[in-house]
């Protein structure tokens, strides 16, 4: 019997100094009876990471990750060394095979059995997602297929577990979190955090941060080879619905809940997040933001038209905060999902946010033709709040590109609409509108008027480079009153730095940037100045409608010009920084 024999071993090794390998070991209990005493060594390799005997007995762990791109490419060249391969494919050979061992050993078998197959073949054949693991396969060797090496880790799991292992093949992204991971397989957190734990111990998943897990290219193929066309598309329904509900509850703590499409309820078995500060909804927003990405493209992928254009919708508020080249892409597949589900209403809604997109990259006609086909639809339809936002844009946009009678008249109906309609709000948002359109006339007077008797000095959009109060600031520097200005200025630094919103503090630098360089304060101006670029640096340009690279080294280049007593300075001020308007989703 086993304790017998194990009792053997021992006393047989006692006086031995003996090292053992044990080899793919399955768990602690299977190893435990070969552990001799005395002097001897063992060695164990396993897929778990045998946590009752670092517990128990003190075993060191030594956890083996993946080979490093330069180690994988050596492997590779060592293996292929008879035949001639160009470096940069064996770099993306080593890439497909996710550096992972015994895929790079299949591969240069492979490679070797046929000498005349270009290695860009066999890269092509790994490029496909669902087709990487039949291109590494070893059928005649259990040992050395990929399929079966993972099947030890599988078939070890409960029941369970192998569902949650089957359901985070579908994470979108590269990693995934745990209220994300407890939405996907229908539980609640401490649930989650149990199977979790048990795909780690079993080294399917790994926590690569904290908080943050990821699954290997490979092993997630396995994953969704594993799975069904049912089980997948309920929890990716799940997934959706959490990302889409958790938005919502990171808009209302921003302080930016924008509610205009009517949205599907929470799928069961889901917990969208709340949020106690803004902070941390901006925080939990840009950091799933890739992932939420991933997550529209699955949706749209599996048919779940509803809930994938709906998503992209209520990503609009966060997507003012990253560059519009990775916004515009996932707004043509929310509007082609809600035209193909024949939801002409919501389709209009986002056609909105992508003419505000197009507007960011500096295509303002087509923005413009954007807002106007929005607006038909709402006038069809008979929805004020629709209408009035999308005749907002189309005003502010067309200032821009300099038809500002033509925008006056559009902004004043929206106005209208909106005043009809009993909308205060909306109304407010229209007027400033109109008072930036006033900036570009130079009717500073009315613009001033416009934002101290009607509108307040309140920012309205702490993500955009616009608020009433920046209205002021361009209209009062047109009239020279730069003391007033400046004092403006410092309390919407103060907003923005609130918020941590570097874009909008940009925005706000280069303002006082003009006011300083107006008062002959050159080493101050040129001082904010480089610091406009810092921010432009590290954040990129956000919205070409409100500030450009080449905006801010033109005003580089005008500190201490001795040109500048000959031109009208203020008005160049106010009309080339009032841009960034606060279009509205």
């Amino acid at each position: 019997e086993v304790d017998a024999a194990s009792a053997l071993l021992r006393t047989t090794l006692a006086q031995r100094r003996m090292l053992l390998l044990l080899d793919n070991a399955r768990d602690s209990t299977q190893v435990r009876p070969l552990l001799p005493g005395g002097d001897s060594l063992v060695l164990v390799t396993s897929r778990s990471q045998l946590r009752g005997l670092a517990t128990r007995e003190g075993a060191r762990r030594l956890a083996l990750d993946t080979l490093a791109p330069a180690e994988s490419a050596a492997f590779l060249r060592q293996r292929l060394i008879d035949r001639t391969a160009d470096e940069a494919d064996i770099r993306a050979l080593a890439d497909r095979c996710g550096h992972l061992p015994l895929a790079l050993a299949v591969a240069a078998e492979r490679c070797s059995r046929y000498p005349d197959l270009p290695l860009t073949d066999l890269i092509a054949e790994l490029d496909g997602e669902t087709s990487r693991l039949a291109a590494l396969e070893a059928p005649l060797d259990p040992i050395s297929d990929l399929r079966a090496v993972f099947s030890w880790s599988y078939d070890s799991l409960d029941e369970e577990s192998r569902r949650a292992f089957r359901l985070l093949g579908l994470r979108p992204g590269h990693e995934i979190g745990m209220p994300a991971m407890a939405a996907l397989f229908a539980v609640d957190i401490a649930a989650a955090r149990r199977l979790v734990d048990k795909l780690v111990d079993a080294n399917l998943v790994r926590e690569h941060r904290p908080g943050r897990f990821v699954l290997h290219d490979l092993i997630r193929d396995y994953a969704l080879e594993m799975g069904s066309e049912k089980e997948s598309g309920e929890a990716l329904l799940r997934l959706v619905s959490w990302y889409t509900h958790s938005l919502v509850a990171a808009s209302e703590a921003d302080g930016r809940s924008f509610r205009l499409m009517s949205l599907d309820p929470v799928v069961d078995g889901v917990t969208p997040l709340s949020f106690a500060t803004s902070q941390q909804a901006r925080a939990w927003g840009d950091r799933e933001w890739p992932t939420m990405g991933s997550a529209v493209r699955l949706a749209v992928r599996a048919g779940l038209l509803g809930p994938a254009y709906q998503l992209v919708n209520k990503m609009f508020s966060l997507s003012m905060r990253h560059p519009p080249a990775e916004t515009v892409p996932l707004q043509e597949l929310g509007l082609d999902a809600a035209l193909r589900a024949g939801q002409h209403i919501d389709a209009a809604y986002i056609r909105n946010q992508f003419g505000i997109s197009r507007a960011r990259v500096g295509d303002l006609p087509r923005a413009i033709t954007e807002f106007r086909g929005a607006a038909e639809v709402f006038r069809e339809a008979g929805t004020a709040a629709g209408l009035e936002m999308a005749l907002s844009n189309c005003g502010q946009a067309l200032s821009m590109i300099g038809s500002l009678d033509e925008a006056v008249a559009v902004l004043e109906e929206a106005y209208a609409v909106a005043d009809a309609a009993g909308m205060d709000d909306r109304a407010r948002a229209s007027l400033i509108g109109l008072a930036e359109v006033y900036v570009r006339m130079e009717r500073y007077e009315d613009a001033v008027r416009l934002v101290e008797e009607e509108i307040g000095y309140a920012s309205v959009d702490v993500d955009s480079s616009a608020s009433p109060r920046m209205t002021l600031v361009d209209a009062l520097i047109g009239l020279r009153r730069y003391a007033e200005a400046e004092n403006h200025l410092r309390l919407e630094l103060a907003h923005r730095l609130e918020e941590r919103n570097r874009w909008g503090e940009a925005n706000v630098l280069v303002r006082r940037a003009v006011v300083e360089r107006e008062t002959e304060r050159v080493a101050q101006a040129r001082a904010t100045l480089h610091e406009v670029v810092a921010i432009l640096d590290e954040v990129g340009e956000l919205d070409r409608t409100a500030l450009t690279r080449e905006r801010v080294e033109e005003l580089l280049a005008s500190v201490g010009s001795s040109a500048s007593a000959d031109r009208d300075v203020d008005a160049e001020a106010a009309q080339g920084l009032g841009g960034g308007v606060a279009l509205r989703p």
